[in-house]
């Protein structure tokens, strides 16, 4: 069994944070804000995040984007590279991509190798080499409700090793507990919008 493999199962077998009912009742009393949830962040480790926020796209076009590598760098420029590396086919005809990518960050770069799991809803990223691994997130399209046609909730929900990704998150992990959350819930942001 791969670590990939272990972190689906883990993170599939613990509840979600949020139901889509929930999560879009949360974004309606917020308005126009993005929600951000996190398990007991000194309780559990790694911490594992949910993020949301609307988008103006149908469910199809958001889906579309983010099982496609190449749409990472057009949303996330400081991403240097996301070559397909290698092809794994799954049941029911899905075929999983792995990304070697590369990403910018002042003073270091952070790297590794991630399989891309496309699903009817989104897509996993699986992080299971390099900077930031182990890690998994869900992403994960619903559609707005009837109020909203036409419209999208977009969730992250997972985790990354964002404790050891450089010198510098590891000193900040060593000194509060509450570092690998946070960083956890910038870096995840991030990916959302």
């Amino acid at each position: 069994m791969t670590v990939g493999s272990v972190l689906f199962a883990w993170l599939t077998a613990v509840s979600g944070l949020a139901s889509p009912a929930d999560a879009r009742g949360m974004l309606d009393r917020i308005g126009d804000g993005d929600l951000a949830l996190l398990k007991n962040p000194q309780a559990a480790r790694p911490a594992r995040v949910l993020l949301a926020t609307r988008v103006a796209a149908s469910p199809e076009r958001v889906r579309e984007i983010v099982t496609a590598p190449e749409s990472y760098r057009k949303a996330m420029p400081s991403f240097r590279r996301t070559d397909v590396v290698a092809r794994r086919a799954r049941g029911r005809g899905a075929t999983d991509v792995q990304v070697a990518w590369e990403l910018d960050v002042p003073l270091w770069n952070l790297e590794g190798k991630l399989w891309l799991r496309p699903r009817a809803d989104g897509a996993d990223l699986v992080l299971e080499e390099g900077d930031l691994a182990p890690g998994l997130f869900h992403l994960t399209v619903w559609p707005e409700g009837p109020d909203r046609p036409g419209g999208s909730v977009f969730v992250v929900e997972g985790f990354a090793n964002l404790a050891q990704a450089n010198l510098a998150a590891r000193e900040l992990s060593k000194r509060s507990p509450l570092a690998e959350p946070a960083m956890t819930v910038a870096a995840t942001y991030v990916m959302l919008k």
